[in-house]
């Protein structure tokens, strides 16, 4: 659900930079609709801005959240956030990110297997500052 101030995150593993980037991508008709990338799809998510998307695949692995999202944008804010919400240490290596800002998901969907690409949705937080 589209949310003003907030970012969720799902991370994972992708078996290469381009698997991650065909499951993130949405296709249209002929029509202009929308068709929903396979990532919307297994997370059941109705809809999302593009714009509003960073994701990436790193060659090695890594569980640690503060180098995992280190250089996405707001990462001065979302870092520390996502710290206080996981610790720093994941609980499995991964080497694919996926964030979805002014976005709070809400989904039953926790984690899906979609051929080469696995996520695990792994929380919510603000970008507000906290003061």
């Amino acid at each position: 659900m589209q949310q003003e101030g907030m970012v969720s995150l799902w991370a994972g593993h992708a078996d290469s930079a381009s698997d991650l980037e065909d499951y993130l991508k949405m296709a249209y008709t002929e029509d202009g609709d929308v068709i929903p990338s396979p990532f919307a799809s297994d997370f059941k998510i109705e809809s999302y801005d593009e714009d509003f998307r960073e994701a990436q695949h790193y060659d090695k692995p890594s569980q640690s959240v503060s180098g995992l999202l280190r250089g996405f944008s707001y990462d001065h804010m979302i870092i520390p956030k996502f710290i206080q919400l996981l610790g720093d240490t994941l609980p499995m290596p991964v080497n694919a990110v996926v964030l979805l800002y002014q976005f709070k998901y809400e989904g039953e969907v926790e984690s899906t297997a979609s051929g080469p690409v696995t996520l695990q949705f792994m929380g919510v937080v603000s970008m507000e500052s906290s003061r």
